[in-house]
């Protein structure tokens, strides 16, 4: 059956090929995808792209909680527009409606009113109106006067009891309304957005033409785009990105006259005057659009700093240091809190950047799947951002890398084996449980060591793993022993007991019902479920990127016996149980019974491993480096895109 459809498949694709390699079709073809599904796939995000850019709006009021009642419009219904906070501007006037999951065939008329004046009507029929969603009555024409008085009119010209729409009321008894208005960056989104389709044109060009051989070029040339994400991801927009921004800060602050832990116990950090204003996007929240005065605020230097309160964990330093050394060097320049903020973005991102170059070069085989892993979009999110995950999954790579080298050589060199040492205590110091992705290294042949050499090394790393594991124990064995039984509601006191998961019944409750709720979850937000969950990809290219990982493992086989990939296996089961354990003990609220806090991205610095560990014995399809290419290029327009509208 399977076979049935992957030949039908490529049959499609042998036909798409023949047509678009006739001379005059093929000059077009040079700068778009040459693979039928590719192409397809382009089409569909280009068209969600362009609508997304045509309608990118501001919120400029709303009127919307998550509670309302609705009232079915059988009779003239009216809101006064709350225009006391609004510069003069146009605006489009959304409208809740319910349509009771049934399709209405009633008539409506709406009315906007200026100083009890009708400037603006529009009769529309309910048939159109979806359930529970704005309705948007187009004013563009209309200046909104902050010195005149505004309202709306609904009113029925044709409705009956079974076949009227209800419009949703807030708790206060509003109308559940919003205004929009064309962002201050339209033309520049418009623009920019144009740019980076001919980027897109003229990368597909060099692929059509055989211009890329290796995939560390292709990554290099990927930097057209990962660099303006840099600039256009706002400051505070990646998850927990307040946090490492100033424990970098702190750590660019280090005095030499006092000890680490001195330093770092001490709470107070000098910032510039103005440094609330880096949040200009608002953080967490969905309508987080940016404006030019916004910006234009944060740039400006401040001649006097403040002192500001800020507790940090002494874990994890050395993932700080390019970022705090970036901000370092910005603060003797300046003080403008917007310099401080991206150079440190700059230097972090550059030291991780060269990491993943420098794997790409050791790693003897399965090169594109590691493109292909690193160009996740929430992969390049955290590693162009202050997070501490920069570093760890940019070493993750470099370990996993190293392996595969181990693997495939005869004998490992020392110069391997210091670097390979070096990235594993850094993962060691960053987060402690990831440092079980370094273990597999103890499972290699002696002959690959030498029989002296493996003695010590595996008394090394042995001594290590046995510091981990013991210090893991003494924080579970801390929280050992809460009593279970005092259950509170899911906004309750954290964190649960070890003993709860003795009881196998519970444990298999928990997991069962984990997956079940949190699952699709898990999925998108180790693609492209981005910022702090708030916004995400097109399903269609999340779930396309997920197809694509697939389809790269079963086009590639094995390098690695079967006890090794078995102890790979085992190993990223331990460090994944032990990412849900670590959420359950000491974030899951006491009763539930579905692990909280868990995200996709956690799952970003063993992903490669596991699948080079799940590789068949022999490639099940053919799967061109050409393909993961114009994937991936393809894959970057639309994060790019959906960057632009999402904050500008």
């Amino acid at each position: 059956m399977i076979k049935k459809i992957t030949d039908e498949v490529k049959k499609l694709n042998e036909k798409f090929q023949q047509i678009i390699t006739k001379k005059n079709v093929k000059r077009i073809f040079q700068f778009l995808p040459n693979n039928l599904y590719l192409f397809i796939l382009f089409i569909a995000l280009f068209i969600l792209l362009s609508f997304k850019i045509l309608n990118n709006d501001t919120i400029l009021y709303k009127i919307y909680n998550s509670s309302y009642t609705g009232e079915i419009i059988n009779k003239s219904v009216e809101q006064k527009i709350n225009v006391k906070n609004l510069k003069q501007s146009d605006s489009n006037i959304g409208i809740m409606f319910g349509t009771y999951m049934r399709t209405n065939n009633a008539i409506y008329k709406f009315d906007l009113y200026e100083n009890n004046k009708i400037i603006y009507t529009k009769k529309f029929n309910a048939k159109s109106i979806e359930d529970n969603k704005f309705k948007y009555f187009s004013s563009k024409k209309i200046k909104f006067n902050a010195t005149s008085k505004y309202k709306f009119v609904i009113t029925p010209l044709k409705a009956k009891a079974g076949n009227a729409i209800a419009v949703a009321k807030s708790d206060k008894g509003e109308l559940v309304y919003i205004l929009h208005k064309k962002s201050d960056f339209y033309t520049f989104v418009f623009f920019v957005s144009g740019i980076f389709l001919l980027l897109f044109f003229f990368v597909n060009y060099l692929i059509n033409n055989n211009k890329i051989k290796k995939e560390k070029s292709y990554a290099i040339l990927m930097l057209s785009y990962i660099i303006p994400l840099l600039f256009l991801y706002p400051p505070f927009q990646t998850p927990d990105e307040p946090y490492h921004f100033y424990k970098s800060m702190k750590i660019s602050q280090i005095s030499s006259k006092h000890s680490l832990n001195t330093n770092m116990s001490e709470k107070s950090i000098t910032v510039p005057q103005n440094i609330s204003c880096l949040d200009y996007a608002n953080i967490q929240k969905s309508d987080n659009i940016v404006s030019e005065s916004d910006i234009m605020k944060c740039i400006k230097n401040t001649k006097n700093g403040k002192i500001l309160s800020y507790r940090f964990k002494p874990e994890g330093i050395i993932s700080y240091i390019p970022s705090a050394l970036g901000v370092k060097i910005a603060d003797l320049m300046s003080n403008s809190p917007l310099l401080i903020f991206y150079l440190g973005r700059i230097f972090s991102f550059l030291v991780c950047f060269s990491i993943i170059i420098f794997a790409l070069k050791q790693i003897p085989n399965h090169k594109r799947i590691l493109l292909l892993v690193v160009m996740i979009p929430v992969f390049v999110q955290q590693l162009i951002s202050f997070s501490y995950d920069a570093m760890l999954n940019s070493l993750s790579i470099l370990v996993i890398a190293y392996l595969m080298k181990f693997y495939s050589s005869s004998e490992i060199e020392n110069k391997d084996l210091i670097i390979y040492t070096i990235a594993s205590l850094i993962i060691l110091d960053i987060k402690k449980p990831y440092f079980l992705l370094c273990l597999p290294i103890l499972f290699l042949k002696g002959e690959k060591f030498g029989k002296e050499k493996k003695c010590k090394i595996k008394k090394l790393l042995l001594m290590i793993l046995f510091i981990v594991l013991w210090y893991m124990l003494f924080k579970f064995i801390s929280n050992y022993g809460v009593d279970v039984n005092k259950v509170t509601n899911s906004g309750g006191e954290r964190g649960n007991a070890l003993s709860s998961l003795f009881d196998i019944k519970y444990l298999i409750l928990i997991i069962y019902n984990t997956l079940k709720v949190n699952g699709t979850l898990y999925l998108e937000s180790l693609i492209g479920n981005l910022g702090w969950l708030i916004f995400k990809l097109d399903y269609v290219h999340i779930y396309a990127y997920i197809l694509v990982l697939i389809l790269s493992v079963l086009s590639e086989k094995e390098t690695m016996d079967v006890k090794n990939r078995v102890v790979n296996i085992l190993i990223i089961l331990a460090l994944i149980s032990g990412i849900f354990l670590a959420m359950y003990l000491y974030w899951t609220p006491h009763g539930r019974i579905v692990v909280e806090g868990v995200q996709g991205r956690y799952f970003l610095a063993p992903l490669l491993l596991f699948m080079i560990s799940c590789m068949p014995k022999k490639e099940k399809i053919n799967l061109s480096n050409k393909f993961i290419y114009e994937f991936v290029n393809l894959s970057m327009l639309s994060y790019i895109v959906t960057i632009l509208v999402q904050f500008y």
